[in-house]
């Protein structure tokens, strides 16, 4: 009788997550429930090597999840190491207790949701069962590895030639399998349809632990997901999945929570189905990968669901219209770092970086306040701007002399350059931006404002989707798909000081472009880098960071200069990064800088 050692399969990193679609109507509107469990260190020892982005990876799963409204129990090293939350640690029995309180509800329901994300990593064992027969076999199987996972002894009786038996892996291994999962997820969840997605390694780097087969053996392949159930894998068999610094996850994860985010809804119609996040991530983590790797990391759709298996929109923006044609997004409560890290390039010394949580949704202008919808108000109401007021005017573009001005001719109406009215309107003060927001409130029935400092970081960034210096990623190249910015178009017309002003690509151009017409962030919001500055609600303070509330900070109490956030069509990209902070006087007027309003969130 032959004896076969371990085989490791290499490290299952980011996600394994089930999302049920809501099923009939029945007594009651459906719940969410999930467990996000994240495993970054294992024991001194192992062959398991740490990682860098399961546990942030988990956090903001977590948060995303909440925002969508579920019960989020998150399960992480750092949480169970909180106040003695010992039953939050990652350990194998712990997350086994978990699960089932959540599938072992017995007021689940068909039209309820149960979510599992693990993050870790993984190995593929040669063990020993026995079938529905009695007759005895050696068969490949999946486990993950929680953070008492004993991998090292698994290797070493590997290597020594001794059978493993698949109830020792799970009991004195410390290891869940993926056919455990299965069977949970099939017939002991009550919850409506399932889906599996796995970010895993599926090669075999076995020789890097020194653990080889002692023959070539044909296995039976592991078991096919239960029917009901779904399983998206991050790669094809043989293939490594690939984690990126660049992305701040895995290649696999960070496009499943673009995809969930809206950018998977190629019909439009306010859902993501399990098809279109299928096409979706597999086109971009193959395309990805390939570009900057040269290896390929194909994911793989396994299992037979029925109908359109709607994933929850986790993350997709919740449109209004109100009365005037503006378009808001709602914005879900959520944690974020505010602020930038110390390496960020151009990086300013007020930009200290900080935990801040916004505990309320609000409702975000999709885009900049245009000429249009400012007009509507000016024909409403009468109102003059200070710039028509006070005799001084705003600043604008002369084209005779090729130089920018301050003049009395120049406000809302006239910039020098054309201006229509789906262009962002400028050379509106802090104070006529507060004046619109007052009109709209009564017009509306609802409250609107400027947003605060803290809650334009957290929707510039998607939430805590990105760390990056700007939501796009850190090139500043790659701001001509997301932004107007001063460009290759700008530099043509004017080059400050006879030098190059700002980046080589070019976004299409010179001064304001309509609003709408770059790449959306993950919120759907439009023009949060460039195409004007934007008046924030708080005075400005350079040192206010290091005192500034964790719960919903809203600036100082006092000052002399509101902020402005975002940068401009003649702004460098230093400027326009997503923790960049500039102020100006609440009188201030000039041609690149307008707003964008938020809306308290109602019950209408």
């Amino acid at each position: 009788m032959h004896r076969y050692p371990l085989l490791i399969i290499g490290c299952l990193f980011g996600l394994v997550f089930g999302v049920c679609s809501i099923g009939n109507a029945a007594d009651r509107p459906g719940r969410k429930y999930a467990l996000v469990v994240g495993v970054h260190e294992y024991r001194a020892g192992q062959p398991l090597p740490d990682l860098k982005y399961a546990e942030p990876d988990a956090d903001q799963l977590a948060e995303v999840l909440t925002g969508g409204g579920y019960q989020v129990t998150l399960m992480t090293q750092t949480t169970g190491g909180k106040k003695g939350n010992f039953d939050k640690l990652p350990t194998a029995s712990n997350i086994r207790d978990h699960l089932q309180g959540i599938l072992g509800n017995p007021f689940l329901k068909e039209q309820d949701t149960v979510l599992l994300a693990l993050a870790g990593h993984g190995v593929l064992l040669r063990v020993k069962e026995t079938d529905e027969s009695g007759k005895e076999q050696i068969v490949e199987r999946f486990f993950f590895c929680p953070m008492d996972a004993d991998v090292k002894t698994l290797v070493t009786e590997a290597k020594a030639g001794r059978f493993i038996v698949l109830d020792d892996v799970r009991r004195r291994y410390h290891l869940v399998s993926m056919d455990e999962l299965y069977a949970q997820l099939g017939s002991g969840c009550k919850a409506g349809l399932k889906v599996l997605f796995t970010d895993a390694c599926r090669n075999d780097p076995s020789r890097d632990l020194g653990a080889r087969a002692t023959e070539s053996l044909t296995l039976p392949p592991l078991p096919p997901p239960p029917g009901g159930v779904a399983a998206l894998f991050s790669c094809s068999a043989h293939q490594k999945a690939q984690e990126d610094a660049t992305l701040g996850h895995g290649v696999f994860f960070h496009y499943v929570i673009e995809g969930l985010g809206g950018k998977a809804d190629f019909s439009k119609d306010g859902t993501v189905t399990l098809s279109e996040l299928n096409e979706y991530v597999g086109t971009n983590t193959y395309d990805f990968v390939y570009k900057k790797y040269k290896s390929r990391q194909i994911p793989e759709l396994k299992g037979t669901i029925r109908g359109r298996a709607e994933l929850l929109p986790l993350g997709l923006p919740k449109l209004v219209t109100n009365s005037i044609g503006m378009k808001l997004v709602q914005i879900p409560a959520g944690e974020f770092l505010m602020g930038s890290p110390e390496g960020e390039k151009d990086r300013d010394d007020d930009e200290q970086q900080h935990r801040v949580r916004i505990t309320q949704a609000f409702y975000l202008g999709q885009h900049e306040v245009t000429v249009g919808q400012f007009r509507q108000f000016v024909n409403a109401t009468g109102y003059k701007t200070e710039a028509e007021k006070d005799g001084e005017g705003g600043y604008g573009w002369n084209e005779s002399t090729g130089e920018f001005e301050g003049d009395p001719k120049y406000n809302w109406k006239n910039t020098g350059f054309e201006q229509k009215d789906d262009h962002p309107v400028v050379n509106v003060t802090w104070n006529d931006a507060v004046a619109f927001c007052k009109w709209l409130s009564g017009q509306e029935g609802e409250t609107y404002r400027l947003p605060t400092e803290a809650e334009w970081e957290y929707a510039c960034r998607g939430g805590a989707e990105t760390s990056t210096a700007y939501y796009h990623g850190n090139d500043p190249e790659g701001l001509a798909q997301v932004a107007n910015i001063a460009d290759a178009s700008f530099n043509s017309k004017k080059k400050p000081n006879g030098l190059y002003w700002g980046i080589s690509s070019d976004d299409g151009y010179v001064f304001t472009s309509p609003t709408g017409q770059y790449h959306p962030n993950a919120f759907g919001l439009y023009d949060m880098h460039g195409n004007v500055w934007e008046w924030c609600a708080d005075w400005y303070e350079s040192e206010y960071y290091d005192k500034s509330p964790v719960d919903d900070p809203t600036g100082p109490k006092k000052g002399s200069f509101r902020v402005n956030r975002g940068g401009s069509w003649s702004s460098t990209a230093r400027y326009c990064r997503s923790a960049n902070r500039s102020r100006s006087n609440p009188t201030n007027r000039i041609n690149f800088l307008g707003f964008r309003v938020a809306r308290v969130l109602s019950s209408k």
